[in-house]
């Protein structure tokens, strides 16, 4: 095994509160993601932030062939033109199917921790990312705030709402 270099859209994120407040987390915008309160099998407090269905129906597509253009410089369509074109061809209650079967590379659903900075403190948060690139091996130590400029540019270099929910980061 080792470590490889992973970035995703964080399609859901679920975290333990025992706080009445919804607390207000930079990485969650209103606009992008909504809040969920919900209970676990034990009665425990499970925040649930998921992006907007209907920003998913709008900006998904277009989304992905931006992001695809950079981030393959124009080769390697196969790779990805699978995933496109079935979004294209399918009803979007389709879709959370087709990204949890992960039968194409890219557009899979992959379960991992990602941090969050929650009341000026830094978490783990189960997120549900849908793969866009998963590249290795990489050595690595300390990278951290590496990844976090890495984040921080990525998410702006794209015009797209989603563009907020990418997130980078070594797995394995």
């Amino acid at each position: 095994m080792g470590t490889y270099l992973m970035t995703g859209l964080k399609l859901q994120m679920s975290l333990y509160h025992d706080k009445e407040q919804l607390p207000e987390i930079a990485e969650c915008p209103k606009d992008v993601y909504a809040c969920v309160a919900e209970k676990d099998e034990d009665g425990d407090m499970i925040l649930v932030y998921r992006v907007h269905e209907e920003l998913l129906r709008q900006e998904l597509i277009p989304f992905l062939r931006e992001f695809y253009s950079v981030y393959y410089e124009g080769s390697y369509r196969q790779d990805y033109q699978k995933a496109i074109d079935f979004l294209e061809t399918h009803p979007y209650e389709e879709w959370q199917a087709f990204f949890k079967e992960g039968k194409v590379y890219e557009c899979r659903l992959d379960s991992v921790e990602t941090p969050i900075c929650l009341d000026d403190d830094w978490k783990y948060v189960n997120t549900d990312l849908l793969r866009l690139a998963f590249e290795g091996k990489v050595m690595a130590e300390e990278m951290d705030a590496h990844l976090n400029l890495y984040n921080y540019a990525l998410q702006r270099a794209f015009t797209s709402k989603l563009s907020v929910c990418l997130h980078t980061q070594i797995v394995g």
